[in-house]
C-alpha cells in the first residue's frame, strides 16, 4: 500500500470519527428531549355489566276463599344484560311485607309471595340479581297491585 493511500485512509477515518462525536449527541439530544406520549395501557376497576332490561310479568292475586289472603307471583321470561361471564347466576326476589327469593335456572323463572289482606293497594318490589363470585349487579322495579285485584302487569 502506498503512503498516499494510507494518508487518505487515515484522514477519512479521522473525519468520520469527528462527525460521529459531533452528530451522535445531537441525535441523542433530539430523541430524549421529545415529549413522552401516553401509551395505550390503562388500568380500570373491573365490574359486571348492568342488567338493562327484564321481561316478564307480576300477577296480583286476591282470594276471599283462601282465608282472605292476597299476594303476587312474578314470572321472569328473559333478562337483558351485557356479556356476562360464564357461570353468572341469577335470582329474583319479590318483596312486600315479607319476601320470597328464587334462584333462576338461567335467565327465566319465578317466585310468589302471600300475605294477609290489607285495606288498600299493595306495592311489590321485584329485584333481579346477577352474581359472579363476589360481584353482583341488580335491577329493581316497584309495582302497585290495587286492593282486590287479580290482574297481570308487565314488568
Amino acid at each position: 500500500m502506498s503512503r498516499s493511500t494510507d494518508t487518505w485512509r487515515r484522514a477519512v477515518s479521522l473525519a468520520l470519527a469527528v462527525l460521529c462525536f459531533l452528530a451522535v449527541p445531537q441525535v441523542a439530544q433530539a430523541v430524549f428531549n421529545g415529549q413522552v406520549k401516553p401509551g395505550g395501557t390503562a388500568v380500570t376497576v373491573a365490574r359486571m355489566p348492568p342488567i338493562s332490561d327484564v321481561t316478564g310479568s307480576l300477577k296480583c292475586e286476591y282470594s276471599i276463599f283462601n282465608l282472605f289472603r292476597e299476594g303476587a307471583s312474578v314470572s321472569i321470561d328473559g333478562i337483558t344484560d351485557g356479556a356476562q361471564l360464564p357461570g353468572t347466576t341469577y335470582a329474583v326476589t319479590l318483596a312486600s311485607d315479607g319476601s320470597s327469593t328464587a334462584q333462576l335456572p338461567g335467565k327465566r323463572g319465578g317466585t310468589s309471595i302471600s300475605q294477609p289482606v290489607d285495606v288498600g293497594s299493595t306495592a311489590y318490589v321485584v329485584t333481579v340479581t346477577a352474581s359472579f363470585r363476589t360481584w353482583t349487579t341488580t335491577w329493581s322495579s316497584t309495582i302497585e297491585c290495587d286492593a282486590g285485584s287479580n290482574r297481570r302487569i308487565s314488568l
